[in-house]
């Protein structure tokens, strides 16, 4: 999948290091195009699911390890990783007493569920598969945890083609006749490729029709964000208003004005993080430019904008030390404005 081109606005070539956990990273630079694997549906019987947990198979003694947090797989406590393939239950898997027993289910859930950037980008992904699944199974529910603090859920899921009916939200264990697993068309540390472009297209479609009297420009904040706290935030907004930038707040607003801010700018600026997630709904985005902590240089933004005919500026922060005000990392704001002003002057909007 080709990557769309990009600059660092303030840094030289090997003076920034992408850091990526799941993918290798030549020289710790900005890749110009990513692979991605073939997409494939597996089909387990007599399956059991755990809330926020991976798919288990008692009778097998087995647990399917790729819904699990590959670098942190004892996130939740449901399990203790042992080493290599091997991993303990760390509660009691009673098989008599099931929330559901369900026919035939497709598995959405993950143990980052909960977290809206993730959710987008790790498992929504997998609903290209839920049609090919409807036409061999008849009825196929699917299955997603239940104690999501916030429910952002049920609008992504609805306009992904998920009627409310179909979604089976579990709070403990769940039995399926037949559970069906899909491999991710995209990972917010792995890849992108077309079949997740035309998912994300679909469901801006179905939410967010064209709308002239959104702004053409703006910034998602992270103000509100408690981790990874960008110093200064509110002179870097004032900064991006005087540049005619509407700034968002996007924990404030529901997941469907979210997709239509996002859908309708043509410019969008801000830090990375799962605000910017939203990415995956740009419609008739030119650039984005995003302020990046030097320790946390991701590729998400570029993977959610892969074959889209944009363009991604990046502006990179230096760490604080110590910490100020709970401020993680910081920008030079002087030299930050002469950037973005050439980042307007040649996006010629």
């Amino acid at each position: 999948m080709v990557m769309p081109s990009w600059r660092v606005t303030n840094r030289n070539a090997g003076e920034f290091k992408v850091r990526q956990s799941m993918l290798n990273v030549p020289d710790g630079n900005f890749p110009m195009a990513t692979s991605f694997p073939k997409m494939i549906i597996t089909k387990l019987e007599n399956a059991y699911c755990l809330p926020f947990g991976p798919p288990v198979l008692p009778e097998l003694g087995r647990i399917i390890t790729e819904y699990l947090i590959p670098w942190s797989p004892e996130t939740l406590g449901w399990f203790s990783h042992l080493g290599k393939a091997d991993y303990e239950a760390n509660v009691s898997i009673n098989t008599d007493d099931c929330q559901h027993d369900i026919d035939t289910a497709f598995y959405l859930d993950h143990s980052i569920s909960g977290h809206f950037g993730h959710f987008i980008g790790d498992c929504l992904p997998r609903l290209y598969a839920l049609d090919v699944c409807r036409a061999l199974f008849g009825n196929v529910k699917v299955i997603i945890a239940g104690r999501a603090e916030v429910d952002f859920h049920t609008h992504l899921l609805n306009a992904a083609g998920v009627p409310s009916r179909d979604i089976v939200r579990i709070n403990s264990l769940v039995r399926c006749k037949r559970l069906l697993l899909a491999t991710q068309s995209f990972g917010v540390e792995h890849y992108a490729s077309p079949t997740s472009a035309r998912m994300w297209a679909t469901m801006r479609d179905r939410s967010a029709p064209r709308d002239v009297t959104l702004p053409d420009r703006i910034y998602l904040s992270r103000v509100g964000v408690p981790i990874r706290k960008l110093a200064d935030e509110g002179a870097i907004e004032r900064i991006f208003e005087r540049l005619g930038f509407t700034i968002i707040r996007p924990e404030n607003l529901r997941v469907e004005s979210q997709i239509a801010l996002v859908s309708n700018a043509r410019l969008i600026a801000g830090p990375g993080g799962s605000g910017m997630f939203n990415l995956a709904f740009q419609g008739r985005m030119r650039s984005a430019f995003l302020l990046v902590w030097e320790n946390f240089i991701q590729l998400s933004e570029m993977l959610f904008s892969a074959g889209r005919g944009c363009d991604i500026w990046y502006h990179v922060g230096q760490t604080m030390e110590p910490a100020a005000d709970g401020a993680t990392w910081s920008v030079d704001l002087a030299r930050l404005e002469n950037d973005v002003w050439e980042w307007l002057l040649q996006s010629r909007s």
